[in-house]
């Protein structure tokens, strides 16, 4: 999923999903020359999600303020995970903080955080931040056998 900060052109937050080989395996991302304020970046690693069809919900949001909020759905044994972009840096996280990288102030997207949470019918997923323009992609990954 991709969401631009406060649905901008100032930024923007991208998630991926990869299914890798069996044992340890790398993250790579190149870009281009004409990245402006640079590439902020985090990992995940789930196991016991279903390989075949892994995603059960995929929702972005965005807006300005102190709240940066999504609600996916899902069901009991999923894993809820979420990626944020924020144009100030990123406080607290409603769920169990990953990741956290405060990096720049001067792009609506300078801050990144991702969290986790246990599979349920669904899950707030979000944080709290100044106020400023953020963008969120929240995830709900189906376990395996359901």
């Amino acid at each position: 999923g991709r969401q631009q900060s406060n649905n901008q052109n100032d930024g923007y937050i991208e998630l991926f999903g990869i299914i890798p080989p069996v044992g340890t395996c790398s993250i790579v991302i190149t870009c281009n020359n004409s990245v402006t304020y640079g590439l902020i970046g985090g990992s995940i690693s789930a196991t016991g999600v279903d390989q075949t069809s892994p995603t059960r919900t995929v929702l972005p949001a965005y807006g300005t303020g102190t709240s940066i909020q999504v609600t996916p759905t899902g069901a009991a044994n999923d894993l809820f995970i979420d990626a944020a972009c924020c144009g100030s840096d990123i406080n607290t996280s409603l769920q169990t903080l990953q990741v956290q990288r405060n990096y720049n102030v001067s792009t609506g997207a300078g801050n990144l955080a991702m969290s986790t949470a246990p599979g349920a019918a669904s899950a707030t997923m979000g944080y709290t931040s100044q106020n400023d323009w953020w963008g969120i992609i929240g995830v709900s990954l189906r376990a395996v056998g359901t």
